[in-house]
């Protein structure tokens, strides 16, 4: 069963948090987390989320750590239950250290939060504001399946029923809603929560990765590229190199 990770090798540090002044005084611990949303061609939804993790205690201005490791690893599930096209929506969340639990919290918000916002019902209100809340099924007739929400760092969880599959464009639209709700989302939690986290939580980054088919490659491989993602907060800036890979 094919699986996909998202995987960070390089983290840079531009600038320091906390200014000039702030910077004399001490180094910037710094924690990285993600939240997934995996889309698949029936309308199911499955959330996970990586919890934060250490990347270094110590980063100083223009300071690199070489952490070559897996953020998170999400099963892809069964493609007769859950079928392709897929696409993941990522918000990734970068963190300094000041007390407490606070980015550990903010993730789980973040995935539950999530978890309301893609539910049953705001799907289908999705599609059936340009008709196309119908999927398609062998044999004629329509079946609309419900949402399901995957175990955290687990596989999805869902009875084994065969599920159809949406036309092209339904499922751009659910792609679509999923990753403005994860941005809005995201969005909201760091006007509204960071402040009394404990923890400088830096506005998050949403990428969004399409999933043809489980052969799939990318130029031939089964990685992406890598890119770099930027985290500017906290008079900071880290630059995140990053690549997905599915086995």
């Amino acid at each position: 069963m094919a699986r996909i990770a998202l995987s960070i090798p390089r983290v840079r540090c531009v600038d320091e948090t906390g200014g000039s002044w702030a910077e004399k005084f001490g180094n910037d611990e710094i924690y990285l987390g993600a939240v997934l949303a995996l889309i698949n061609a029936n309308k199911s939804v499955a959330i996970a989320t990586s919890g934060s993790k250490l990347v270094g205690n110590n980063f100083d201005d223009g300071e690199t750590v070489h952490w070559m490791r897996d953020l998170v690893v999400q099963d892809l599930g069964d493609p007769s239950v859950y079928p392709y096209p897929k696409a993941v929506v990522a918000s990734l969340v970068l963190a300094e250290h000041d007390a407490g639990n606070g980015r550990n919290n903010f993730l789980e918000r973040l995935a539950n939060d999530l978890r309301a916002k893609l539910n049953p019902a705001a799907l289908d209100a999705v599609l059936g504001r340009v008709g196309g809340g119908a999927v398609r099924r062998a044999g004629g007739g329509t079946l609309a399946p419900s949402v399901v929400h995957g175990a955290v760092l687990g596989p999805t969880t869902a009875s084994a029923t065969p599920a159809p599959a949406l036309n092209p464009q339904a499922f751009e639209l659910i792609k679509g809603f999923a990753a403005e709700k994860v941005k809005e989302v995201g969005n909201y939690l760091i006007s509204t929560v960071s402040s009394w986290v404990g923890d400088d939580i830096f506005p998050p980054v949403v990428k969004v990765l399409d999933i043809p088919s489980p052969d799939h490659t990318w130029n031939g491989q089964r990685m992406t590229p890598e890119e770099d993602v930027e985290f500017v907060g906290h008079k900071g800036k880290y630059r995140v190199t990053m690549y997905w890979a599915m086995d």
